[in-house]
């Protein structure tokens, strides 16, 4: 009688878009995991820096890196296992199919097309013991609390107005250090610690430790939410009912203005396009809000509620080192 060896399995997930969609996308690898705990599961990812240490993945590919995904297929996977479940799918393309509209948020949209149940649980990002310590020693050279702020977005309608948030931290800087973080190249506030440009996952490492931080919805806000720390954050750009975290303490005023959200769907129709053609009407609409610099952003909400959060975080004890991944 001849042995037979048991049939072994690959999922293949092929995971696109912006880093807080790679993010938001945990709970759906989370998913899988859950639903074949003995699969290996292969994650081939835009931004995958930010999946490292991911338990749920057996084996991280950056697309950057491997552009031929068809190849991965046949050679890498095929060959050993047994495909169980592949798909490659540009995330914002499916606005336009049932999966947006039977969710609520984005984690549970990106579950739905990928026929995954939700668990509405936290995302999931993972600190190694490197991070953890490099970020206890960046914070050392401060001699007060810190309050970190992330004023500027990829999208300049994302971006927070400075004459909103200047003041704002005038305000701040008497009681604490306030530390800009971003990217290389983005404007600075006035009387702040400037930590732009300094790695994505060193920045990440240092969020919990802050008294505070105050975002605009950008990767840093979904990474709030993995890490359980509670963040001031403002919308402009996007719905914070589909792409906040009710952890987080949302500011948004749209004024009445009927062009908020200023984001206009992405389709497969438009997705190349400098514009969005409206598909009612038909005319050619700008894919971005026509005032770049608009802000619906109220002030005193915006001043309110950061100072109401740092009063709640004042009673809190002191940070506790949160757990850690050791480095290989």
């Amino acid at each position: 009688m001849e042995d037979t060896m048991e049939e072994k399995h690959s999922i293949l997930l092929v995971v696109q878009g912006g880093a807080g969609d790679v993010i938001a996308s945990t709970p759906m690898i989370r998913g899988f995991r859950r639903k074949y705990p003995d699969d290996k599961i292969v994650v081939i990812a835009t931004h995958s820096f930010l999946l490292e240490h991911n338990p749920h993945i057996d084996e991280l590919i950056s697309f950057d890196q491997m552009k031929d995904i068809r190849s991965i297929y046949t050679h890498h996977i095929k060959g050993e296992y047994t495909v169980r479940y592949f798909k490659q799918h540009f995330l914002y393309d499916g606005f336009v199919d049932d999966a947006r509209y039977m969710s609520e948020t984005l984690p549970e949209f990106i579950c739905n097309m990928y026929n995954i149940d939700y668990d509405d649980e936290p995302l999931d990002y993972t600190v190694n013991t490197y991070e953890r310590d490099a970020a206890t020693e960046f914070m050392k050279q401060f001699q007060r609390p810190v309050v970190l702020v992330h004023p500027c977005g990829v999208l300049p309608m994302k971006s927070l107005d400075f004459r909103i948030l200047q003041p704002i931290v005038n305000r701040l800087v008497e009681t604490y250090d306030i530390v800009q973080i971003g990217q290389s190249g983005e404007p600075q506030l006035e009387n702040v610690h400037n930590a732009l440009g300094m790695p994505i996952r060193d920045t990440i490492s240092v969020m919990p430790h802050a008294k505070l931080c105050i975002l605009i919805e950008s990767l840093f806000a979904h990474v709030t939410n993995a890490l359980g720390t509670q963040a001031v954050v403002t919308f402009q750009s996007t719905d914070p009912k589909f792409f906040g975290y009710n952890t987080n303490l949302n500011v948004w005023d749209s004024n009445g203005c009927p062009e908020w959200p200023c984001n206009r769907p992405i389709g497969p129709l438009n997705r190349f396009l400098p514009a969005y053609l409206n598909l009612n009407g038909g005319e050619s609409l700008p894919w971005m809000c026509p005032d770049p610099k608009c802000s619906k952003i109220n002030p005193e909400d915006l001043e309110k509620t950061i100072l109401g959060a740092l009063e709640a975080k004042e009673k809190n004890g002191p940070f506790e080192t949160i757990q850690a991944v050791p480095v290989e």
